[in-house]
This record gives C-alpha cells, structure tokens and sequence, in this order.
C-alpha cells in the first residue's frame, strides 16, 4: 500500500506547476525511489507465482529445484532493490527544499 501512496503523491506533483513540485521536492530523486519500489513490487509477484507453482510440481522433479534455486536468486536481488530504493529515499530525505513563494503565509 505504500507504494500506492507514494505513487499518488507523485502524480499530484506531476500536475503541479514545475516550479512548485521541484520546490517541494527532487522529482527525479522520487521516480528513482518508487521505480525501485516497483521492481521489488513484480519480484514479489515473481516468487509468490513461483511458490505456488513449485506446490503443483510432483515431489520429485529437476524443475523443481530449478525453481527453488531462481525463488533464492529473486530474494537477493529483492534485498538489494530495497536496499537501493532505501538509499533513495534518504537522498530525498537529505536533500531539503525551501518552501514555495506561493505556500508561505504573509
């Protein structure tokens, strides 16, 4: 759910004035983040399929432990995709804006 958030936020920034969004926040530093937060989103996908897919294989089967040796690889890589789109997210964390002209209160 949280990536439907983030992603909602950022189509809200999208139709804001560039001026505005870019005051508020590093747009490309965010696009970065949740690309990373949606490659991690389809490899979850990935190996839930898998899983489930493995459950129907007889007990026995080479296919199966091919399976279980990709199942292993994909949360590798799901680790370092998180990590990536953590160190992202600090860097849109560490990179303050000053508030918009239009948003400061006379």
């Amino acid at each position: 759910m949280l990536i439907f958030a983030a992603l909602k936020f950022f189509y809200w920034l999208k139709i804001c004035p560039k001026e505005l969004a870019e005051d508020f926040i590093n747009m490309k530093v965010l696009d970065g983040t949740l690309k990373y937060l949606g490659n991690f989103q389809d490899h979850f996908i990935l190996k839930k399929k898998i899983k489930q897919y493995i459950k129907d294989l007889p007990k026995r089967n080479e296919e199966k432990e091919m399976l279980k040796g990709i199942d292993k690889k994909i949360e590798t890589a799901q680790k370092e995709i998180l990590n990536k789109a953590m160190k992202k997210w600090e860097e849109l964390e560490n990179k303050k804006r000053r508030p918009h002209q239009s948003l400061l209160v006379p």
